[in-house]
C-alpha cells in the first residue's frame, strides 16, 4: 500500500510541475518578452536620437505602434523604427484641462486609465471608462482638450 501512495504523490507533484511550467510559458514569459521589447526600444530611441535619458517610456498601440518618452522638459513620440515623429514641451500638455473636460462632458470620475498617446499625428490622452456592459474610449487632444474621437463598445 505504501507503494501506491508513493505513485499518487509522484503523479500529483508531476501534475503541479506541469501546471506551473505551463503558466510560466504561456502567461509570464510573453509579459517578460513584451517588457524587454520596450526596454530595447528605449535604448534604441535614446541612441538614435541622441537623448540623454527618459523619466518615462511606454509603448502606445494605435493603428501603428508608437513609443512615448518623457524627460523633465519634453515629450517625445517615436515610430516603430525609433525615429522621432514629434517633440513637444512638457508644459504644453494640459492634464488638468483634460481631467476637467472628462469630468464635465463624459462624467468620468476615475482617471487611473488615462494614458498619454499619439492619435491623428497629435499628442492625445486616451481614457477608457467601463459603464456596466459598455466601454467608452475617449480620445482628447493633450494640448487643447478638443475631442479627437469617441466610441463605445458593448451596446
Amino acid at each position: 500500500m505504501k507503494k501506491g501512495k508513493f505513485y499518487v504523490l509522484l503523479i500529483t507533484l508531476s501534475v503541479i510541475l506541469i501546471f506551473i511550467s505551463g503558466f510560466i510559458y504561456f502567461f509570464h514569459e510573453p509579459y517578460n518578452r513584451a517588457e524587454n521589447k520596450v526596454l530595447s526600444a528605449k535604448k534604441e530611441a535614446l541612441a538614435m536620437n541622441k537623448i540623454e535619458s527618459f523619466t518615462e517610456f511606454v509603448q502606445y498601440n494605435s493603428q501603428d505602434i508608437y513609443y512615448i518618452g518623457q524627460d523633465e522638459e519634453n515629450v517625445y513620440v517615436f515610430n516603430s523604427d525609433y525615429l522621432m515623429v514629434k517633440k513637444e514641451p512638457l508644459e504644453t500638455i494640459q492634464l488638468d484641462l483634460i481631467k476637467e473636460r472628462l469630468a464635465a462632458d463624459y462624467n468620468v470620475t476615475d482617471f487611473s486609465t488615462l494614458e498619454l498617446g499619439y492619435e491623428n499625428k497629435m499628442l492625445s490622452y486616451l481614457c477608457r471608462q467601463n459603464l456596466g456592459n459598455v466601454t467608452q474610449y475617449i480620445y482628447l487632444n493633450a494640448q487643447d482638450g478638443s475631442e479627437i474621437k469617441f466610441y463605445e463598445l458593448g451596446k
